[in-house]
């Protein structure tokens, strides 16, 4: 699998939670929630919601620590489209 032009293989315990993370989400999103039925439901504390929120903040949070990680590493010089 690749992240930020980075091979991780299958058995990467990043990549497994990754997948487990999609199948949950998968099963949260996969039927809909209470809200796409019944509209005033959007304003209750549901649940799946609040575990769907703290899923997606914890993906865009090891999106930014990699972010950071690559930025880090990052040389000009030695960019993969370098058009100078």
């Amino acid at each position: 699998m690749c992240l930020f032009t980075c091979s991780y293989g299958y058995d990467d315990p990043r990549i497994k939670k990754q997948i487990e993370d999609y199948k949950e989400q998968y099963e949260i999103l996969g039927t809909g929630l209470l809200a796409d039925y019944i509209p005033i439901a959007r304003y209750i504390p549901l649940p799946q919601v609040t575990k769907m929120k703290n899923m997606m903040k914890t993906y865009f949070e090891e999106i930014e620590e990699e972010f950071v990680e690559h930025r880090k590493s990052f040389d000009p010089g030695m960019a993969q489209y370098n058009h100078e």
